[in-house]
């Protein structure tokens, strides 16, 4: 039964009970692109046929000016906030059903392209299949649940071409049913859904943001050294507490800085001497102290302001890893260094 924003127990739920069953008619996949005009005439595109994304939206966009289509239900209005990038592809696609005289075109607007990709940015699903391998999907009812940690309790059943869902505790008539969307951090969460949680999520993280100095006179070598231990070479590298106290020398941000502070290649090894522990656990503190005096505590004061209380969410959250990452490695400096 839907009720305000969720979904509902019409009756007493235990775990492990079905909730919802649903056969892969349903849903909108990358099969559905295919099978229509657009995979038909757009199918050795190079932009399109490498993005799964942007052959929903238009599947999406296409379907949803279609008198009478079965997912109707998906097309209502909401505001969507997109990147530049998104943009850029519908300038490309735009000159694409230009350039082919797609029937298609007078129908192709900016707005509706937001509309399309914002939906499918938030609301896709990765299933794993026998027939078709890993795809994405839209699947009816999913965004109709609510996220709330816990265990994943949906599957794909190959065998009956449908997905499943379990519920992962038990509910009491007239309690709203949630499920979990996945071990995603509140980041991630409020990037791709929308919202994020005040609670400590065990996926936070911080992100650093490093790179190998192409000026480094063992740019090569060190380069070499990361492919051969499936390290990246420059992008963000995660760290939070529960990444410390997992042993922290097995941390991708850890085997990149060993590296990166190597000054001789020969002296190149898995071990963690004691002098490398301390600079670069050094290295990480004078960080985390830099970006902890830049980062101020935000206190919400905007009544209603959804959008500033979970930045102060983000932020408040931020704050802790940093402190509790000091307070950690402080500690194991000590250590180390005796």
């Amino acid at each position: 039964m839907c009720k305000s924003y969720g979904l509902f127990a019409k009756e007493d739920i235990k775990k492990g009970d079905l909730v919802l069953h649903l056969n892969s008619k349903l849903f909108i996949t990358h099969k559905n692109y295919m099978d229509s005009q657009l995979g038909l005439l757009y199918k050795d595109d190079p932009l399109l046929k490498n993005n799964a994304s942007l052959q929903l939206a238009l599947f999406f966009m296409l379907e949803r000016e279609t008198n009478n289509s079965i997912y109707d239900p998906y097309f209502v209005n909401e505001v969507s906030q997109l990147l530049k990038r998104v943009l850029m592809q519908y300038v490309y696609i735009y000159k694409l059903f230009e350039r082919t005289n797609f029937y298609f075109f007078k129908n192709f607007t900016l707005d509706k392209f937001l509309y399309c990709i914002g939906i499918i940015m938030t609301r896709q699903n990765h299933v794993s299949t026998e027939s078709y391998g890993d795809i994405l999907a839209l699947i009816p009812f999913y965004d109709m649940f609510n996220h709330q940690d816990g265990e994943i309790s949906t599957e794909y059943i190959n065998l009956s071409e449908s997905s499943e869902t379990y519920s992962n505790k038990d509910y009491s008539k007239d309690n709203q049913v949630y499920i979990t969307y996945g071990n995603r951090s509140n980041q991630d969460l409020l990037i791709y859904s929308g919202f994020c949680s005040e609670k400590e999520n065990f996926n936070d993280t911080f992100k650093f943001q490093l790179g190998l100095a192409k000026g480094d006179k063992l740019y090569n070598e060190k380069l070499n050294i990361l492919n051969n231990m499936r390290v990246k070479n420059t992008g963000f590298f995660e760290i939070s507490p529960h990444i410390l106290h997992s042993n922290f020398q097995n941390a991708e941000i850890f085997k990149f800085l060993k590296v990166f502070f190597l000054d001789n290649i020969k002296d190149q090894n898995n071990e963690f001497s004691k002098e490398e522990q301390a600079k670069i656990m050094n290295f990480i503190l004078n960080r985390c102290k830099l970006l902890l005096n830049v980062l101020k505590p935000l206190i919400n004061s905007h009544d209603g302001d959804f959008k500033f209380l979970y930045s102060c969410y983000i932020r408040n959250m931020e704050r802790k890893i940093l402190t509790d990452v000091i307070d950690i490695l402080e500690a194991e400096k000590e250590r180390v260094v005796k």
